[in-house]
């Protein structure tokens, strides 16, 4: 099976799992790009404004994948902006998918929330949506601070190894 990781990330968080997932999977890797620069005010103004980016044009040379991993942060309880706008640019190649997500925190109900906004934007429900939360790891590393504005290590994704393997396993994604 030919799977593609398509991720964005803000705060390098993301980033981390997406090379994660790569790194356990050999699945390929492609990260969204935007045309502009990202600041926590344009944060803001695309969760208020509920504004889609412009992406930069990237070269595709397999036009199709037989499933695909999405990894984005959640803004506000929604998908993030940029990962909103390569899916309005790219659903017609998806045929199978499923979204991971290192967040602040994790809820059934916020987890239903996107699930729903994904199949609005895609077509058709993804196979799964996993929520990796932050707030989970600061608590059991008996930390304190905000997890919006926490930067996780390579070494704090060992705490949700379990979970990104049942995660893996369910997606038949082949592993390295």
């Amino acid at each position: 099976m030919k799977t593609q990781i398509v991720y964005t990330s803000f705060t390098g968080n993301n980033d981390l799992l997406a090379k994660e997932i790569q790194k356990r999977t050999g699945a390929d890797l492609l990260m969204i790009v935007e045309k502009r620069k990202r600041n926590g005010w344009t944060v803001f103004l695309d969760i208020a404004f509920n504004r889609t980016p412009e992406l930069k044009n990237y070269h595709d040379p397999t036009p199709y994948y037989d499933h695909y991993i999405f990894v984005a942060p959640i803004w506000a309880g929604r998908i993030a902006s940029p990962l909103k706008a390569f899916l309005d640019w790219e659903k017609r190649k998806v045929k199978a998918y499923s979204f991971i997500t290192l967040c602040g925190s994790g809820t059934e109900e916020q987890k239903d929330k996107i699930t729903k906004e994904l199949t609005t934007r895609v077509g058709f429900p993804p196979s799964k949506v996993e929520e990796l939360s932050v707030s989970d790891l600061i608590k059991n590393n008996n930390s304190t601070g905000s997890a919006t504005r926490f930067r996780m290590k390579e070494n704090d994704l060992k705490f949700f190894d379990a979970i990104i393997e049942e995660f893996l396993s369910e997606q038949l994604v082949p592993a390295k």
